[in-house]
């Protein structure tokens, strides 16, 4: 279960969110029904999508950055969340960073990053992203060990990076689990937003997945925003 109010999941229900530019996948777009999936075809689809998130311009990534990051701001604030996990881009990632540095914003939320330790992330809150995160041993920028840590069930909503994504919720990160392992740990579970470019969202066939793959509630692109169908 997640934290969120039953009125705010009530007005996501009802389809209000369209005017952030959202919308529910439609299963008379499916070409089939989900797969399971091998680790070769997920490393093809990495590839594939890596050499896609490279080509892009500084320019365009900027710009298909900050639409993902309107369409969040939108959905986030239909949900009423509060406490939001997010991240620190690499390797071609999306930049959330506008969520928080957008001009005249009012601190409404806070923002906890992920911190990797042997096998484990942890969420930790950073006030000013631009100054508590660090360069970790992977070079990724994340809180310090000393930052406060999120509570078990606190995080309303956990906005995960990846490489790929289906509409039914199918992930595929860069390959070292720590998402999946997080979202298995136990305890209440936030709502997973899964945020990329629209070229990362299938929408005509499904990812291959594992039975331990964290499945994302919404993914959120530069074109659209939808909630996942579910998985059987």
């Amino acid at each position: 279960m997640n934290s969120l109010s039953a009125p705010a999941m009530s007005r996501v229900q009802r389809g209000s969110v369209y005017a952030a530019g959202v919308h529910k996948g439609s299963e008379a777009q499916l070409k089939g029904s989900p797969q399971g999936g091998s680790s070769s075809e997920k490393k093809i689809w990495r590839e594939r999508m890596s050499a896609l998130r490279r080509s892009l311009s500084t320019e365009c990534h900027r710009k298909l950055s900050q639409l993902i990051c309107r369409r969040l701001d939108g959905l986030l604030g239909v949900l009423g969340a509060g406490a939001v996990g997010v991240y620190a881009p690499v390797r071609g990632e999306a930049d959330l960073s506008w969520l928080w540095k957008k001009s005249g914003a009012v601190p409404a939320r806070a923002y906890y990053f992920p911190r990797v330790s042997g096998n484990g992330m942890t969420f930790h809150l950073a006030r000013d992203p631009e100054h508590d995160l660090q360069p970790d041993a992977f070079g990724i920028p994340a809180p310090s060990a000393e930052a406060l840590s999120a509570p078990s069930g606190s995080l309303e909503v956990v906005i995960a990076p990846g490489l790929a994504f289906d509409i039914f919720g199918a992930r595929i990160g860069s390959g070292a689990g720590y998402y999946d392992r997080w979202a298995a740990s136990g305890g209440p579970r936030p709502l997973l937003m899964g945020a990329g470019f629209e070229f990362q969202l299938a929408w005509d066939r499904s990812l291959p997945s594992e039975p331990f793959d964290a499945r994302m509630d919404w993914v959120v692109t530069s074109r659209e925003a939808i909630q996942c169908l579910p998985f059987t």
